[in-house]
This record gives structure tokens, sequence and C-alpha cells, in this order.
């Protein structure tokens, strides 16, 4: 292109300004996969609202938050001189930069939106959901103080509990991986209709929701690495093949 990108990721700080977060994550990942140039701003989460408010991005309503929740990730492009654009969501996002960007690899490939989206349900609902209890006290542990008080109220608030009675004893910590490999078997199965020798979700092709997976794979192994080890052996070594795949999309985490 003729003017090289110009590109903002708003993302999660930890303790350090270190991706952690599958959804931030995602977007990374899609900027590395398609060589886009891009610098980070890291947010720590009491200081989020303000930042979108300035950007002027839209809050997330949900059961738990009903008056709205700003999110990240967002990106803001000022490729163009003149213009800004902001987008949020990583699904959002990652399509708004395959129509951007029509000459870097796309990871949505035509008529495929709708079952990416379906896919990504699949991962949120059957992996990352039974996950979710094992990071609940290591989450307290990788944040500094403000971050720590700031999760431990509105986690505490949707839980309506203690994280310390939200995270599993060892036998319930079994439970959950349990039902965390289920969730991957099962897509292990769908994946062996691509053939022998595909790693990727279609087949031979990269696609938004291999990074999707990479993303998990990301969050758990820093928050859980005996998780993240067991995960690697899992399905015949599938997912050690996909994380070996994605090497080159997990360079830049600046």
């Amino acid at each position: 292109m003729a003017n090289q990108p110009k590109i903002t990721l708003y993302d999660l700080s930890g303790r350090a300004d270190y991706p952690y977060s599958p959804f931030t994550w995602q977007v990374r990942l899609a900027l590395n996969y398609k060589k886009l140039p891009f610098k980070t701003i890291w947010l720590h989460m009491p200081d989020i609202k303000a930042a979108m408010q300035e950007l002027g991005t839209t809050p997330v309503k949900t059961p738990l938050e009903p008056d709205g929740l700003y999110l990240v990730p967002v990106i803001k492009d000022e490729t163009i001189p003149g213009e800004t654009k902001i987008v949020q969501d990583s699904f959002d996002i990652i399509a708004y930069l395959d129509k951007t960007y029509p000459d870097r690899p796309t990871l949505f490939p035509e008529g495929t939106n709708a079952l990416l989206d379906m896919f990504d349900v699949y991962i949120r609902e059957k992996i990352m959901m039974p996950f979710l209890p094992l990071i609940m006290m290591p989450m307290l542990s990788y944040l500094d103080e403000r971050d720590r008080a700031h999760f431990r109220e509105k986690r505490e608030r949707w839980f309506g509990a203690k994280l310390e009675d939200v995270f599993p004893t060892p036998e319930k910590r079994q439970e959950c991986l349990t039902k965390t490999r289920e969730g991957f078997d099962a897509l292990a199965k769908m994946f062996d209709k691509n053939g022998t020798g595909s790693h990727f979700v279609m087949g031979d092709r990269v696609s938004k929701d291999d990074l999707a997976l990479v993303a998990v794979f990301a969050w758990v192994g820093e928050m859980d690495k005996d998780a993240f080890e067991q995960i690697m052996t899992w399905s015949d070594g599938r997912w050690e093949r996909l994380w070996a795949a994605s090497e080159d999309w997990r360079e830049n985490k600046a």
C-alpha cells in the first residue's frame, strides 16, 4: 500500500506490558499474521472506561452488566491521512482488517463469517467457560494492585461468591480439566474431517478461528502452565502442532 499502516492496538496490561487476554491476543495474532505494523497502548483495568470514552467506543451490555462495560480489544487506524477509524471487538476488528487491507492474507474466506462466528461461540462455551474457574486466583497474582481490586470486585459480583470459593479444589480442578478436554476432543473430531496433515480449521489455510484457538493456548499458558502442557498432549498432539505452526504470529508482543 502507498501508506504504511498506522495502527494502534489497545490491550490489557498485567503486572508488566505483556498480552494475556485471549480476545486481545486474537487481534495481535491477526496483525502479526497479516504483517501489519502496529503499536500497543497498554491499559490497566480501572483506566479502560476513560480511554474508551475518549475514543468514542460503545459499551457492551450483558445480563451481568446491563448498563454496559467498556472493553478491549480496540484498534485505532490512522493510515489514511486526516481519517481515523476506531474498531472494537475482536471479530469486527479482524473483519475490518481483511476489508481494509485486501493485499494481505485474509482470515475470513468469502462466505464464512457466520460459520466462523458459530465456531467462536463453541470455543467460548465448550472450552473457555469450563476452564474459567482455574484462572481466578492466578489472575489475582498476575495483576498489579489497582487491577487486582477491580478484577476482584467485578468477578465476585458476577459469580456471587468470593474468588477463593470459585477457585476449584484439586478434585474440582480435575473436573474442570475433564470438561475442557471434552470440548477439545469434540473439536478434534471436527478437524479430522479435513483429512490427515491439516493443522487448521479450514484444512490447509489459516482462518480467524485458528487465531482464536492459539489465543486460548496463549491465555492458558500465562495463567496455568501445567494445564497448558496437558492440552498440548491432547488429541494426539494436534494442539501442539497448531501452537508450533503459529510461532511467527506470536512474535510481536510489544
